[in-house]
């Protein structure tokens, strides 16, 4: 990947943000588990974007309450007070992100179910139960096939 970013070729430029965006959806899966690298990758393929798409604020979202989700799990997990609060603050800030980034999504891309139900279920995780609730019943109308209110 840096090899394409770095040449002089601009032929292949536009290749960048699909291949960052692959690169991080595959660092996200459960089964590789490597959410810094997702992220980093992923972030970087947003800064790349004249305009915002979003398959790529998508990925970012999901990767941001995955790992959430993940280092929640691992907190729930640990014996160690100071390891285990670590892990919560960091549970926290990832989910926050998921938040912004899904909140940015869906003002832009009010069509796209999947956001509303990350940014729902990211909100849920933080405890903002009435703004999870409107979020889950927009992601719900447009499954229906009903547009947002």
């Amino acid at each position: 990947m840096d090899l394409f970013e770095k040449d002089t070729d601009a032929a292949n430029d536009g290749d960048n943000i699909a291949m960052l965006t692959s690169a991080g959806t595959w660092y996200a899966r459960a089964d590789i588990g490597r959410f810094d690298d997702a992220i980093a990758a992923l972030d970087r393929a947003a800064n790349l974007e004249t305009f915002p798409t979003d398959g790529t604020m998508l990925a970012r979202l999901r990767t941001y309450y995955n790992y959430g989700k993940f280092t929640k799990d691992q907190a729930t997990a640990e014996a160690d007070p100071v390891r285990k609060q670590e892990l919560t603050d960091k549970s926290i800030a990832m989910f926050r992100r998921a938040v912004e980034i899904g909140g940015a999504m869906t003002n832009q891309f009010v069509a796209n179910p999947q956001g509303f139900l990350y940014l729902s279920m990211a909100q849920l995780e933080l405890g903002d139960f009435t703004a999870s609730e409107t979020n889950f019943k927009t992601y719900e109308q447009l499954l229906s096939g009903g547009s947002p209110q």
